[in-house]
C-alpha cells in the first residue's frame, strides 16, 4: 500500500481494518495463516485473509442466488438450444458431447482434439478467440483467418469459434456444456459452480510450484468421489498441465467410461466447497469479530 495512504489512515481516529486478500489455494498451510495479524508500526490493524475451500479458510466468491439460477437454466433443455442458436452453432444433437475450452496454450489440448476427431461419438469444442486457439491452429487450413462465428468439422470433431463475452453469458456457457476446460482462478471457480466436470489449467510457476497447488485441489476434490474415478480425473488434470498429450487422451477415455459418477460428483461439489458461507459473508463476519 502506498506510504501516503498509510499516513492518512494512521491519522484517522479509528483506522479501518486492513485485510490482505491473498490468492486462492487448497493447500493445507493456508488454514494456519488465514486471519493472522501483521503488526504495523503506525498502529493500523492488518490481517492476512486467505480464500479457500474449507471451513477454516476465507471461503469462495459466490453471489447469492447463483445456484438457483443455474438449476433453473439446466432444468430446461430449451435454454441450451437457445444459447447455441445465439452463437450460430448448428447440428448439435442430444447425444453429442459439448466441451467449452478456455485454457492457456497446451500441447495436450491438440492431443485431445486429435483424439476427438478420431472418436466414434461427435464432440463439439466451443473455443473463444485467444490462447486456446493457438494450441490447435495446425488443425485449420493455413489460408483460413479465424474469426468468431467460424466453425470447422474434422471427422467426429466440430470446432466452433466464439466471441469473448461477459461473466453472465460465460456462466450460461459453462452450465450448458457437458465438460469444461478452464484456466486461472476466476473461470476455475465458475466451472465448479457450473456443477459439471472440468479440467483446471492452472497458471504455470517457476519450479513447478503450481503443480503443488493443483495436487492440493485435486486431492480435496476427489475426497468423496469413487477412488478409481477420482484418480483418473486427477491424472487427467496433471497430464494436461504437464502438456502430456498421450496420457491426457488415455485419462479422458477412461473418465468417459465412468462419466456418470463424475457427473453426480460435480453436482454435489459446489455445496461441499461453499461450506455454508461465501467469501463476502465470511469477510464481513471476520471484520465484525474485530
Amino acid at each position: 500500500m502506498p506510504v501516503s495512504v498509510l499516513e492518512q489512515l494512521a491519522d484517522i481516529h479509528k483506522p479501518p481494518r486492513w485485510l490482505n486478500l491473498e490468492y486462492l489455494s487448497a493447500e493445507d498451510w493456508i488454514e494456519s495463516c488465514h486471519g493472522l495479524p501483521s503488526l504495523q508500526s503506525n498502529g493500523i490493524s492488518k490481517h492476512f485473509y486467505f480464500p479457500g475451500f474449507t471451513p477454516n479458510s476465507g471461503g469462495l466468491l459466490c453471489e447469492q442466488g447463483l445456484f438457483q439460477d443455474r438449476d433453473q437454466w439446466q432444468r430446461d433443455p430449451a435454454n441450451r438450444a437457445r444459447l447455441l442458436k445465439d452463437l450460430n452453432i448448428e447440428g448439435v444433437s442430444s447425444e453429442d458431447t459439448l466441451v467449452s475450452i478456455f485454457s492457456y496454450e497446451s500441447a495436450a489440448l491438440l492431443g485431445l482434439c486429435q483424439s476427438w476427431r478420431q472418436g466414434k461419438s461427435r464432440v463439439h469444442a466451443l473455443i473463444p478467440m485467444g490462447r486456446s486457439l493457438n494450441s490447435i491452429r495446425s488443425l485449420f487450413p493455413d489460408d483460413l483467418s479465424l474469426v468468431p462465428g467460424d466453425s470447422l468439422t474434422l471427422d467426429s470433431l466440430s470446432i466452433h469459434i466464439l466471441p469473448m463475452t461477459d461473466q453472465r453469458a460465460y456462466d450460461r456457457l459453462l452450465w450448458s456444456c457437458d465438460f469444461n476446460i478452464v484456466r486461472g482462478e476466476d473461470s476455475f471457480i465458475r466451472a465448479q459452480w457450473a456443477a459439471k466436470p472440468f479440467i483446471w489449467h492452472i497458471y504455470g510457476q517457476e519450479d513447478d510450484a503450481h503443480l503443488d497447488k493443483l495436487s492440493a485441489f485435486t486431492s480435496l476434490y476427489i475426497d468423496s468421489l469413487d477412488s478409481d474415478t477420482g484418480q483418473v480425473w486427477s491424472k487427467l488434470n496433471l497430464a494436461f498441465n504437464q502438456e502430456d498429450g498421450e496420457t491426457t487422451v488415455q485419462m479422458w477415455k477412461k473418465l468417459q467410461q465412468g462419466h456418470t459418477l463424475m457427473d453426480k460428483h460435480a453436482v454435489k461439489w459446489p455445496m461441499l466447497a461453499l461450506n455454508y458461507a461465501d467469501l463476502a459473508t465470511r469477510l464481513v463476519q471476520f471484520v465484525k469479530k474485530g
